[in-house]
């Protein structure tokens, strides 16, 4: 993309997405009981807090959210997140009776995400906007910044909490987000009304997508595994979801991904699973370091996979036919949606997005706390724009890559 082109696609974003808008604000008002609650496990490392406080949530007591357009109202809000808890700024999950308005976006359940991984709180947004124009991230989400009690906490995500989602919008059965071994799960949700036996019948599915993959795997060609697949799930958006995982480089999305079943299907008594991303705050970053990713490194640089991590995966990657289809489906995507301009412009959406937040203030609020030992000051604006810069080179970059990988395994016998 030449200059005069990026220039055009700036001065575009700039007055069609009134980057000079005033940001948006989320005012609470907590009890002084509350306010002890951040006094824990502040400054100390995940290492040094016994798990069952890390996974301890906290509810709190006759809180009241407004925004800089609508009144105070109660609210119910409790802590979010496993890994929110060990840090200074909490993930928090909301119920309003009323809902509010951002950026013509009605929010009424929603999650306040800290972004505490994200590293200039753009990867979080880059991700979503992606699958988001792919029709693989469905839910409202904008950026926030949050005071509690008149303090600014610096800048949030607000996003529509999925399991409203799924519930009132979508009316599935069922969704789980799995974890690294693909049909255990952080979370889930059932809708007791639908479902008749959701424990026994969508586990036992989930999982017998892993055994047909196990079984059915072949190094030397054939659509078998594909075509079983292809009845039981939408296997073409789980590898076209991976694919795009590997241009993200998401060194952190095999436990990120939601497994739901189609309402439509689940009416006609099938079970057929979609899925959905969720958090993609560690863009452009290795796969986690796990044994498996170790182990398969060489698999992981000569297919389209960006990570062994669980058994499903792992299982696919070994299959020719289903490596041959991911590279077809990932090249139609990169060719005719992902294009470099388009790229370059999904880029420039969230610098205009987050322009309004760059102030000193918000900034201050919104230091990186994941690890204070990696870093204790706040970010400058420039710093934002220029880390935003280069993971525009790096995605541009990534993208030339995996079009030789895809063409170097489409030709392969």
């Amino acid at each position: 993309m030449n200059l005069k082109n990026t220039l055009f696609v700036f001065c575009t974003l700039l007055f069609s997405l009134e980057i000079i808008a005033a940001p948006n604000k989320i005012f609470l008002k907590i009890a002084d009981s509350d306010k002890e609650f951040y006094k824990e496990n502040i400054g100390k490392l995940a290492i040094d807090i016994p798990l069952v406080n890390i996974r301890t949530r906290h509810q709190f007591i006759a809180p009241e959210v407004g925004t800089q357009d609508t009144p105070y109202q109660q609210a119910e809000m409790e802590t979010r997140g496993q890994g929110c808890l060990i840090v200074f700024r909490k993930c928090l999950g909301i119920d309003l009776k009323d809902s509010i308005t951002f950026s013509g976006q009605k929010f009424k359940k929603f999650d306040l995400v800290s972004m505490r991984e994200d590293k200039g709180y753009t990867d979080t947004h880059l991700g979503m906007n992606i699958f988001n124009y792919l029709g693989m991230f469905p839910l409202k989400f904008d950026y926030a910044e949050l005071l509690i009690n008149n303090a600014n906490w610096g800048l949030y995500t607000i996003v529509e909490s999925p399991n409203s989602y799924f519930k009132k919008e979508l009316k599935t059965p069922f969704s789980g987000r799995a974890n690294g071994i693909f049909y255990k799960f952080k979370s889930r949700f059932y809708n007791e009304k639908i479902a008749k036996n959701p424990e026994v019948e969508f586990v036992s599915d989930l999982k017998s997508l892993v055994k047909i993959a196990s079984k059915n795997h072949s190094h030397k060609g054939g659509d078998k595994l594909y075509k079983m697949l292809k009845w039981k799930m939408d296997i073409d958006g789980y590898l076209t979801l991976l694919g795009v995982h590997n241009l993200l480089q998401n060194g952190d999305y095999s436990d990120e991904i939601y497994f739901y079943v189609d309402p439509e299907k689940y009416a006609q008594g099938k079970i057929y699973f979609k899925v959905m991303i969720w958090d993609t705050d560690v863009l452009f970053s290795r796969p986690h370091p796990t044994p498996y990713n170790m182990f398969w490194k060489s698999r992981i640089n000569r297919t389209l996979f960006y990570s062994m991590e669980n058994k499903f995966d792992r299982k696919l990657a070994l299959d020719k036919y289903i490596n041959k289809k991911m590279a077809a489906l990932l090249k139609d995507v990169l060719l005719t949606k992902l294009t470099s301009v388009k790229l370059s412009e999904m880029v420039q959406v969230v610098r205009a997005k987050i322009s309004p937040y760059l102030t000193e203030n918000a900034l201050r609020a919104s230091i990186y706390d994941f690890n204070p030992k990696e870093r204790n000051i706040p970010y400058s604006a420039q710093e934002i724009i220029n880390m935003l810069s280069s993971k525009e080179k790096l995605l541009l970059q990534r993208r030339n890559e995996l079009l030789k990988r895809i063409d170097l395994i489409l030709k392969a016998n």
